[in-house]
């Protein structure tokens, strides 16, 4: 049975760019062993990723998830059966705004709001978080159209 889920999180107090690096490298190398494919989007001090793959295997990842200690108040926003990948392109991948395109940045400030400081706004619900990860995930199309 393959399996979505995604979830939000408050990135840690003491966090550098090179945790986040840290963490894409190393799902890069052991999702696909695991069959797992995914998105993760870090923006206004939050997390928000995607994990899709056997269920068995969603399930260990995201226990993983809650206590690693970059990560607090993890939110679970979507668990659900699929029966085809939205995320299937990437073992992991990962962006942070500070390294979008200026255009799609501001695509998706119009589309999906700011945050009280100016910055990227990170959706909490389900409908919303996925429209927003696919519109990330596939930025080169949507940039390529704003032209």
């Amino acid at each position: 049975m393959l399996t979505r889920l995604i979830y939000i999180s408050d990135v840690a107090e003491i966090f550098e760019f090179s945790d986040l690096q840290s963490i894409l490298e190393k799902a890069q190398k052991n999702n696909p062993t695991l069959g797992v494919t995914g998105f993760l989007v870090m923006a206004s001090k939050r997390f928000l990723q995607v994990i899709e793959g056997p269920a068995e295997n969603v399930n260990l990842l995201f226990r993983k998830i809650i206590r690693d200690s970059r990560h607090a108040d993890c939110r679970l926003i979507e668990y659900t059966e699929i029966a085809d990948r939205l995320f299937d392109q990437w073992s992991m991948r990962g962006i942070h705004p500070g390294l979008m395109d200026q255009r799609l940045k501001a695509f998706l400030q119009r589309k999906y709001g700011t945050d009280q400081r100016g910055g990227l706004a990170v959706p909490e619900d389900r409908f919303t978080a996925i429209s927003f990860l696919y519109d990330v995930a596939h930025a080169d199309a949507i940039v390529e159209g704003l032209g």
